[in-house]
């Protein structure tokens, strides 16, 4: 059954430009799209929603990634108010599965991001960690919640729209310190750009979490792959783990690439 509109007590068909137009009203409500989604709710093929998708990037009006779209060309980081909601099913999952790689006694840095921000939770599990980040909501979150291990924030300048920490003060305390494990938050993940941030200050501190790290581990969803972002942080081979919610597409042959599990108590 095709997908109908409502006009004056009537259903007719939605036309191919209405579907567009759902898309671009979607796209700019929630931050990206997917394929599988998108296909569902107009009741098409997979690859008729990938034509549309095709025609609207052509018209500079998205931008296609693995298995959707996202906003076209993004220059610049999305303040985390608007970041924070998107993907978030996928982001917990991504979450989860990074938790499992953490050990009592590691002392772990965690970037700012909105999927290492779901990582607080899980991180409550454990007694005797050290969680060094520059995020103030994972900050906050830890104390909120029944964390019993340490908390070292690492400060600087204030970035009030990313609610975080960065700069040369940022810096200068990360390298003189050590971690067992990093967990960076990426922007784009491109199989030739590498790793990659809006932020030219957070990708510097990324970089020097993962000189002081003797794991690293990146953590983004979909929406992040085959995307490239302003500021390379690292080649995709460099880390131990890509930790996604899915596999990728075409010929992807990182063995550093791990799909996070689904589990339904995230949903």
């Amino acid at each position: 059954m095709e997908a109908v509109v409502r006009h004056k007590g009537r259903c007719r068909p939605m036309l191919a430009e209405e579907r567009k137009l759902r898309i671009l009203e979607y796209i700019d409500r929630e931050g990206s799209v997917r394929v599988a989604d998108l296909a569902e709710e107009f009741i098409v093929s997979t690859e008729t929603v990938r034509r549309y998708l095709d025609e609207l990037e052509r018209e500079q009006k998205l931008k296609k990634v693995y298995g959707g779209a996202v906003r076209h060309h993004e220059k610049e980081e999305a303040p985390i108010i608007r970041r924070e909601t998107i993907n978030i099913h996928e982001k917990r999952q991504i979450a989860e599965q990074a938790i499992e790689l953490i050990e009592e006694g590691d002392n772990i840095f965690i970037d700012e991001g909105t999927t290492t921000l779901q990582m607080a939770e899980g991180l409550c599990r454990f007694n005797r960690i050290t969680v060094m980040t520059t995020s103030f909501p994972l900050a906050n979150k830890l104390m909120e919640t029944a964390f019993q291990g340490q908390i070292l924030f690492l400060g600087g300048m204030v970035q009030k729209e990313h609610l975080r920490s960065a700069g040369s003060l940022t810096a200068k305390m990360v390298d003189e310190l050590h971690a067992d494990k990093a967990f960076i938050a990426g922007d784009g993940i491109d199989q030739e750009f590498g790793v990659s941030g809006y932020d030219s200050d957070k990708c510097v501190l990324a970089k020097l979490y993962m000189k002081q790290s003797d794991k690293v581990y990146v953590l983004a969803d979909y929406s992040k792959v085959q995307k490239r972002a302003t500021f390379q942080i690292c080649a995709v081979n460099q880390p131990d783990s890509i930790i996604t919610d899915r596999n990728p597409e075409g010929s992807w042959t990182n063995k550093n690439w791990v799909v996070a599990k689904e589990r339904s108590k995230l949903s």
